[in-house]
C-alpha cells in the first residue's frame, strides 16, 4: 500500500465535498433539481478559479455538462431510496451533525 498525500485526496474530493455541503444546507423546497445541480457546479467552478485552475472557454460548456452529470450521479447514489431532495433531507435523523461535518470539510477547500 502506498501513502497518499492528504492534500491530493482533498483535490479529488472537492466536487463531492461541495455537493455534500449544498445537500445538507438544502432548505428551499421550491428549488428545482436542475437549479440545485447548477448551484453545485457554479460553486465548484468558483473553487477551480480560487485554486488558479483555468477552464478554457471552448471547453467550458462541455465541462459544465460533465460536472452536471457527475453531480446527478452523486445525488442518485447518496439519496438512494428517496424520491426527492426534500425526502432525503427530512429523513436525516442526524442532520445537524452531518451539516456541521460537511461545512468543516467545505471550509478547508478555500
Amino acid at each position: 500500500m502506498s501513502e497518499q498525500d492528504p492534500e491530493a485526496n482533498t483535490k479529488v474530493n472537492a466536487l463531492y465535498t461541495i455537493f455534500e455541503k449544498h445537500l445538507y444546507d438544502f432548505e428551499d423546497n421550491e428549488e428545482s433539481e436542475h437549479a440545485f445541480v447548477d448551484k453545485i457546479v457554479h460553486d465548484y467552478l468558483r473553487h477551480l478559479v480560487a485554486k488558479n485552475i483555468a477552464v478554457p472557454r471552448r471547453w467550458h460548456a462541455h465541462i459544465v455538462e460533465e460536472l452536471r452529470d457527475q453531480v446527478r450521479k452523486m445525488m442518485v447514489k447518496k439519496m438512494y431510496g428517496c424520491l426527492s431532495i426534500e425526502e432525503f433531507v427530512m429523513g436525516q435523523t442526524d442532520r445537524p451533525a452531518r451539516r456541521k461535518a460537511s461545512k468543516k470539510k467545505y471550509s478547508k477547500l478555500y
